[in-house]
């Protein structure tokens, strides 16, 4: 007995091609997603951060300025003190934006890394009001 080969189609292999394109969009899809959480992640923690040493720096009342003026306002080299404290001991980096009257703005940034768009920094900037008394 003969053995009878088919014949070869046009179409042989492409079911594999089709397979190898899915499966390398569906990773790259996948990265997306993945460098998309890390993205909001960090841009979370970089604005829980800025308000968290904005509240440090609004902590910085100028005592004898309140007892004598009545006046809230911020000590601004000592509130650009404490931020810079906080931040270093988050191992963060950061600055005081601008410290006006009874407020004070911070800007942190936290480094990333993706697993498709590699390492970038994410900023956030928040703002602090220094009060006094019950809120």
């Amino acid at each position: 007995m003969i053995a009878r080969r088919r014949p070869h189609a046009p179409d042989d292999g492409t079911v594999t091609t089709v397979v190898v394109i899915f499966t390398l969009a569906i990773l790259f899809v996948s990265g997306l997603v993945l460098d998309g959480g890390r993205s909001l992640a960090a841009h979370e923690r970089a604005t829980n951060e800025a308000e968290a040493a904005a509240r440090v720096g609004a902590q910085a009342v100028d005592e004898i300025a309140y007892q004598t003026t009545g006046q809230l306002t911020i000590d601004a080299r000592r509130a650009r003190t404490l931020v810079g404290d906080y931040l270093a001991t988050r191992k963060l980096v950061g600055r005081v934006l601008s410290v006006n009257g009874n407020s004070i703005d911070v800007e942190v940034s936290v480094d990333t890394t993706y697993l498709l768009l590699g390492s970038r920094r994410v900023v956030a900037t928040e703002h602090a009001v220094a009060l006094v008394g019950r809120i």
